[in-house]
């Protein structure tokens, strides 16, 4: 699917993997927007290297869902995330936010950077744990089960898929996890984002590039019928 003329919208955006898409749906010929809380220097900094790039700012702040509502795009990026030590921060930014906005954004298309490490999350459905990487775990089993119930529900293509291990400032707030060198440039994983994006295709998880079924709680229908009711009435939307 031709992305030119296209517009992407792309949260998370200042830095890292959300830079590096950035760049390189520029780079693909989209029109992209920058949604984050210093869109000035992302923009500054895609133009430096893609210079005929059509750019936009969008200063979103994830922890407020009211300011999501007048965003519009073709094809909807959610790549914003946190550790936190505030469990509910890290919902709200991790979790509401994109659902919040997969559902609003009249979008064709729905990308979801998740996280391979959602399969150590076997109740989807039980309390939000408490601690950075548990609740952080935790948000993207959730947020994978509700892209493949999107992608059931509606006409919008939705599809997730994991990034891997980046040398990014996300990896640096995960305690315990060390750079030890083998983190992968973000730019391989943004061209998987690019690439999904121009597929045409619903439904679809990857990691490592490659189609892989969810973890076994994160692709039960049954489960995500009852998460989409959950989390459409945390959002105060309507199932």
């Amino acid at each position: 699917m031709e992305l030119s003329g296209q517009t992407c919208l792309i949260t998370g955006a200042g830095r890292g993997l959300g830079l590096a898409m950035a760049t390189e749906f520029a780079r693909a010929g989209a029109r992209v927007i920058l949604a984050c809380r210093t869109p000035a220097d992302a923009v500054a900094a895609v133009r430096s290297r893609v210079p005929e790039a059509s750019l936009e700012e969008a200063r979103v702040d994830l922890a407020r869902l009211g300011s999501l509502r007048e965003l519009k795009a073709d094809i909807l990026v959610n790549n914003a995330a946190v550790v936190s030590d505030s469990a509910e921060h890290t919902v709200t930014v991790n979790l509401l936010a994109p659902f919040l906005m997969s559902r609003l954004v009249p979008a064709r298309m729905v990308v979801n950077v998740a996280a391979a490490n959602h399969r150590q999350v076997p109740d989807l459905e039980a309390p939000v744990p408490e601690g950075r990487q548990e609740t952080y775990r935790h948000t993207k089993a959730v947020l994978i089960s509700l892209t493949m119930e999107l992608a059931r529900r509606t006409p919008v293509l939705a599809n997730a898929f994991c990034p891997g291990v980046m040398a990014t400032r996300l990896l640096d707030e995960f305690r315990g996890v060390p750079d030890d060198g083998s983190a992968a440039s973000p730019r391989a994983s943004a061209l998987v984002a690019v690439d999904l994006a121009r597929s045409g295709e619903t439904g679809r998880y990857l990691e490592g590039g490659q189609d892989v079924p969810p973890s076994p709680a994160a692709a039960d229908p049954e489960v995500a019928a009852r998460l989409w009711e959950h989390w459409s009435r945390r959002a105060g939307l309507s199932a």
